[in-house]
């Protein structure tokens, strides 16, 4: 069999790794925890908005997945409307926000609803619900 170094490829790198001040394991240096004994490196932030209504136009927000408004299928299944990702906001009204899309999973114009959960008036499947929101660390345009 032919060596990587004869067929001019480089060697693989192994992966970065950090070792576990509790029980010496090595652990993948990207992991919060160690998987052997659960010593906690480092505890991941959730940045969750918890009052949207302190975003100022520009700001940028994540929608979290399987979030906001939905349809009820017949089978029970739930379809949410508002695609999970990175939106940009454009206006503030008073049950919710005004975006525009940001990146490849979110596109055009939307609006976030925020406001208390409700049945549509237009349709008995359809539910009126608030999206869950986290902040984005991209800066509004003009900032440094």
């Amino acid at each position: 069999m032919t060596d990587r170094k004869d067929l001019g490829m480089k060697k693989k790198r192994k992966s970065p790794v950090k070792t576990c001040p509790e029980c010496q394991q090595e652990c993948h240096a990207r992991l919060a925890s160690c998987k052997k004994c659960g010593f906690v490196f480092y505890k991941k932030k959730k940045r969750f908005i918890d009052d949207w209504k302190s975003l100022q136009v520009g700001d940028y927000i994540r929608v979290i997945g399987r979030s906001g408004s939905y349809y009820i299928r017949e089978n029970g299944e739930k379809i949410y409307f508002t695609d999970a990702g990175i939106y940009k906001v454009r206006e503030i009204v008073n049950n919710g926000l005004v975006v525009v899309g940001h990146g490849k999973n979110s596109h055009g114009f939307g609006f976030i609803y925020m406001g208390h959960e409700k049945r549509s008036r237009l349709l008995d499947s359809v539910y009126n619900s608030p999206h869950k929101l986290a902040s984005v660390s991209l800066k509004r345009k003009g900032e440094s």
